[in-house]
């Protein structure tokens, strides 16, 4: 071996040997890397800068200068911070170079492109500094802040790599102060405000539209190139009635020459050419105008139907809007954001998107008849997205920006569920909407909304009920069960899993079949009717074991393993567990492996062995945080309380729930932040620790607690009220609490018919105890 190659060799073990000791998770998947990356060093010199499928990693003239300008992203006093990519990792010495940072997160972007630089870079230096904490991100990984990073690595990212869209987030985030600065700044923009207060403050308010169509489908049309492929379904879905069409500016001469009227055109762009987007079309006195502030004077004097201003959260709007108050849409740069908004806030139950495209599948910008319609160069880009079909097409950022903006807002919880819809393959695939495939809309649509009923106990989507797509229906009714089942909302999810179950055998899909009995065992384990699990649980493996579903069989004997905890079975708990965990580490799935540890954790505490519980949910939380799973965090963290209670640990007891309450808090969890905060609570009154102003404040705690019951929580939800309420009678007994009975017990006696029409007749009768105890002294 040549002395260059020992070098290499060398090198590559010392590196090795750091990053296998700290992170062997981490590790392991370098080791395997999604897609090569080759290195090499510019003009064959040892010393000379490395490239990177013809990328430099950093500048060649001043790299350590180029790593101060990045680093300037990140305050100087800044205690936490994000790097995402590794580069030389010059920017991460940088950041190590501040007394103020404690942790330092590096994000690897392009695990092959790290795994090559082992050879020919020392990582060693920063890889074994305490405050650095290496991660490989999930594809459910967002952008946190304060952060910097290498624009090589941001490069090095391909199409199709599921950390293309945390690439995309980090490259808005950073434009965004920019963006907004000069937008800010523009003088044209405070001008056009001032001429168009008449109309601001004469015309109506878009908020008159929210909740006008609930329940109801509602199509929603931009201008890209595919739209040309819909128009005839559009034009007959029209003439059958019934279903509203907000349409975007761009789209309305193509919309018009194919005899089509919108109910609803949106504008918002400020510049004077968006005038030729409405030149032509005619009268359309039936059609309605939302437009922004900013939008040209000549546009809206020469609008013959009504006239509807929106704002959105920009702070232009910020004095105008205190002089006028109108609705507010959600808007991100482009025209499609708030159209779509608008349709949300209407009340649709679908959103059927057409011509949202984000790209140039045809070599156009735009549908054909569009004034804005332009031909696009065939030459190679570096901008490309993936479509429906996985196949590249060519963008620009601004599109790009524009549709992870869209992911994101369709990613938002919301209290009514929303589904969404994208009506061609051909353009960018977006995240959160499933394909309405060419062809098959009309005779899938059909246009009744108000014919949507409840079915069972569960209120369907209009569009869904009467696609006949009871494959999509089951889908999407399958996925809001579970979701609701993690979430604790129990009676909610029960509704759902009952309906999809009673769907499979028209489905004959095994996969539906194996996933609602699934969950619908975990729900029946944790509202505590252990018969009915145990039934659910073994259909559920049998299934697995019939289709070779390695997976799904680890999953469901957890799900055994769970039930048999509460039935106090321990040897089969741990035969189920131990068997489990076995298929999850051979198939590399922290996240199943993780979950499996707390279940793990739950019997060794049961069984007396504290350590070995906390030394499992230390493992689960290590990972769930490198995942960024805060829901699975956050429910480690509780049990950690639990554990460090037991073991006497007060103080990490408290830390442990006070950052589960961080975790449900970031999340909206309501129901979590309740659990979390009635720990607080017992915590504090069980151990005479300080509590502040709330600790003589029960009656607000079991509210709370009871508005959690009143949604479904689970059996361990319930075991948590009981010793709650004990804690408050203790409290109570000793005066320590100033609480007359008859401030408390309605609100017992609420939560104990609550527990009876949820079928948890134990609990219920306990809390009726609790009751006698409180009136009577019993």
């Amino acid at each position: 071996m040549s002395q260059a190659k020992q070098i290499k060799q060398q090198r590559f073990d010392h590196n090795r040997g750091i990053l296998e000791s700290r992170w062997p998770h981490v590790w392991e998947k370098l080791r395997n890397p999604r897609w090569t990356v080759r290195l090499k060093r510019l003009d064959d010199k040892p010393d000379g800068p490395l490239v990177a499928n013809g990328f430099r990693l950093a500048s060649a003239f001043d790299p350590i200068g180029e790593a101060r300008v990045q680093a300037e992203s990140i305050p100087d006093m800044a205690e936490e911070a994000w790097v995402y990519g590794v580069g030389h990792g010059d920017l991460i010495r940088v950041l190590l170079e501040r007394d103020a940072l404690r942790k330092l997160y590096v994000v690897v972007l392009n695990p092959g492109a790290l795994l090559n630089s082992l050879n020919e870079l020392d990582h060693t230096d920063w890889c074994a500094d305490p405050r650095v904490h290496l991660e490989i991100p999930s594809p459910e990984t967002t952008v946190q802040r304060p952060f910097a990073a290498s624009p090589t690595c941001l490069k090095l990212v391909p199409v199709g790599d599921p950390m293309e869209k945390l690439r995309d987030q980090i490259h808005l985030e950073l434009a965004t102060p920019f963006i907004n600065r000069d937008y800010q700044k523009n003088t044209l923009m405070r001008e056009r405000l001032e001429e168009n207060r008449p109309f601001i403050k004469n015309d109506g308010d878009v908020a008159q539209l929210f909740d006008t169509q609930v329940g109801k489908p509602i199509l929603v049309v931009g201008a890209g190139p595919t739209l040309g492929r819909h128009l005839p379904e559009l034009r007959a879905l029209i003439g059958q009635g019934g279903c509203k069409l907000i349409a975007v500016d761009s789209a309305l001469h193509a919309l018009k020459r194919a005899e089509i009227e919108p109910d609803i055109v949106i504008s918002i762009d400020p510049y004077p050419e968006v005038f030729f987007l409405f030149d032509g079309v005619g009268r359309m006195p039936g059609c309605q105008l939302v437009y922004f502030p900013l939008l040209d004077g000549a546009v809206l004097q020469r609008w013959s139907g009504r006239r509807l201003c929106a704002y959105t959260s920009s702070e232009i709007y910020q004095k105008v809007s205190e002089s006028f108050p109108k609705g507010r849409l959600f808007s991100a740069g482009v025209v499609f954001h708030p159209a779509v908004d608008l349709a949300v806030r209407m009340g649709a139950s679908d959103v059927v998107m057409f011509g949202a495209d984000f790209g140039f599948p045809s070599q156009e910008t735009h549908a054909h008849g569009s004034p804005a319609q332009r031909s696009v160069s065939r030459a190679p880009s570096s901008d490309l997205l993936q479509n429906g079909d996985g196949e590249v097409i060519r963008t620009i950022p601004v599109y790009r920006n524009a549709l992870r903006d869209l992911e994101r807002y369709i990613g938002i919880p919301r209290e009514r569920p929303v589904h969404f819809w994208n009506a061609s393959r051909r353009g960018a695939r977006i995240d959160g909407c499933r394909f309405l495939d060419h062809g098959d809309l009309l005779k899938g649509l059909t246009l009744k909304p108000e014919s949507a009923e409840r079915s069972g106990k569960v209120l369907r989507a209009a569009s869904l009920a009467q696609m006949r797509r009871p494959q999509l229906e089951a889908d999407a009714l399958l996925k809001q069960g579970l979701r609701l089942v993690r979430q604790g909302y129990l009676v909610q999810a029960e509704e759902y899993l009952e309906t999809v179950r009673e769907m499979v055998p028209a489905l004959k899909d095994a996969m539906v079949e194996m996933s609602v009995e699934l969950g619908l065992g975990e729900l029946m384990t944790r509202h505590g009717r252990l018969e009915k699990a145990d039934q659910h649980l073994k259909r559920s493996q049998r299934l697995a074991e019939r289709e070779r579903h390695v997976l799904h069989e680890a999953k469901s004997r957890r799900g055994l393993a769970e039930m048999y905890i509460r039935t106090r079975d321990w040897q089969k708990a741990a035969e189920l567990l131990e068997n489990a965990l076995g298929i999850l580490r051979a198939m590399d799935n922290p996240v199943e492996e993780a979950q499996t540890r707390r279940v793990m954790s739950s019997f060794f505490l049961a069984n007396g062995r504290p350590e070995e519980a906390r030394k499992n949910l230390e493992l689960a939380v290590m990972v769930l945080r490198e995942l960024h799973d805060e829901w699975g965090e956050a429910e480690c963290q509780l049990d950690l309380a639990e554990v460090m209670q037991r073991q006497n640990q007060m103080d990490e007891a408290e830390e442990a729930l006070r950052r589960a309450l961080a975790l449900h808090e970031s999340r909206g969890d309501q129901a979590g932040m309740a659990m979390a905060r009635d720990r607080l609570f017992v915590l504090h009154l069980e151990y005479g620790r300080q509590g502040g102003a709330d600790r003589n404040d029960c009656r607000r705690f079991l509210e709370r607690s009871a508005t959690a019951l009143r949604r479904g929580m689970d059996a361990q939800g319930a075991e948590h009220m009981t010793r709650l309420i004990d804690c408050i009678l203790n409290n109570l007994k000793s005066g320590r609490l100033r609480l007359t009975p008859q401030q408390i017990n309605p609100l017992l006696l609420e939560m104990a018919e609550q527990q009876k029409r949820q079928d948890s007749l134990a609990v219920a009768d306990l809390l009726e105890h609790k009751i006698a105890h409180v009136l009577f002294g019993e």
